[in-house]
């Protein structure tokens, strides 16, 4: 892949990690449900290919490069959290229902712990990426692909043992380790592959395809094939090697001229660009249903079908009305008219 040409591959992995997202809140049947349950593996495995070619364009000291992370990723999800706890204190107080969110439940959502369950992606792409710039320097030293695999096969190996560790710890210590470590280790290993599969050639993608079904079959047998998504929290050898399995045949059928019309598609790019800003405003539409027709249950395609217009106009408003309401640091911004900061500060994702 030429350096100076944008990947395209990048921009179909995103967009359909983003619609599998919202298919799996979707509540869809078991076969589906499972099939479908690679998303998360198959988004960090997107970051990880995106901070590879964004080595290739220069190199931030990491103080710089860690602002940039939290930038882009920790303040949108604690603007968007104030916005969503408002909207649904005011759109309650107004129908007379009861307010859902305690206050343990806000605390551990801006803490990106447990929260009302669906933070904890962020959670892990923060702690994985800074850990993104260590990971590339490792891969860069390793000359021989086989090596390299070697190397993140073990780790991935390595984490059914990270795994049993928390047993070990006391219980006040043990929840944080599972947040913070377990979880967060196992994709960040999927991430790594990420950097590794875009430097290599198409038949190499189908050779690392091969491998790790080899795995996921032996998992599987180990596991006496139960569905791959009991594995999920937290993820194991199983559920892992599906979603690496999984990434690198979407990527292999995408490094083909016949997948040219996906790769630059219009939609599909729109998707990509804005595939965070779609899982905060899901958010939005799946609360709704959830306090103001929790005696409404809708079929899957029906509530997919609503979560993904949803989103999608939420999004659009969002990108035309306010642009920078996720991204803007408005602590920064108060402390700099107090004039606690003169300098210019960088308010904004990048």
């Amino acid at each position: 892949m030429n350096k100076a040409t944008r990947d395209t591959r990048i921009d179909v992995l995103r967009f359909l990690a983003i619609i599998l997202i919202l298919l799996g809140h979707s509540s869809p049947p078991t076969l589906l449900g499972n099939l479908r349950t690679f998303d998360v593996s198959l988004m960090v495995f997107v970051m990880g290919m995106s901070y590879s070619y964004s080595r290739e364009k220069g190199v931030d000291k990491y103080g710089s490069y860690v602002i940039k992370r939290l930038s882009r990723l920790l303040i949108p999800t604690w603007n968007f959290l104030v916005i969503f706890y408002l909207f649904f204190f005011v759109s309650t107080f107004i129908t007379r229902i009861t307010y859902p969110f305690s206050v343990e439940t806000m605390i551990s959502s801006f803490q990106l712990e447990s929260g009302f369950g669906f933070v904890w992606i962020f959670r892990v792409f923060i702690v994985i990426s800074l850990f993104f710039p260590i990971s590339y320097i490792i891969l860069s030293k390793v000359k021989y692909l086989s090596i390299q695999l070697t190397l993140l096969t073990f780790l991935l190996l390595f984490q059914q043992s990270v795994i049993r560790f928390q047993q070990f710890f006391p219980e006040s210590i043990s929840p944080h380790y599972h947040n913070f470590i377990v979880i967060p280790f196992g994709y960040l290993i999927v991430a790594a592959f990420g950097m590794l599969a875009v430097k290599l050639r198409r038949e190499q993608l189908f050779w690392v395809f091969e491998l790790y079904v080899v795995i996921f079959l032996i998992s599987a047998f180990y596991q006496n094939f139960e569905w791959v998504n009991k594995f999920k929290y937290p993820p194991n050898v199983y559920y892992l090697s599906y979603g690496l399995l999984c990434s690198f045949l979407l990527l292999f059928l995408l490094t083909s001229k016949f997948t040219a019309i996906f790769r630059q598609n219009d939609i599909v790019k729109w998707f990509s660009t804005h595939s965070l800003d779609l899982y905060y405003w899901h958010l939005i539409i799946e609360f709704i249903l959830r306090i103001f027709f929790r005696n409404w249950l809708p079929s899957w395609p029906l509530k997919f079908t609503l979560l993904l217009i949803g989103s999608f106009i939420l999004t659009v408003l969002n990108s035309k009305l306010a642009p920078r309401l996720l991204s803007t640091n408005y602590l920064l911004l108060l402390l700099r008219k107090l004039g606690v900061f003169t300098k210019k500060a960088d308010l904004v994702r990048k």
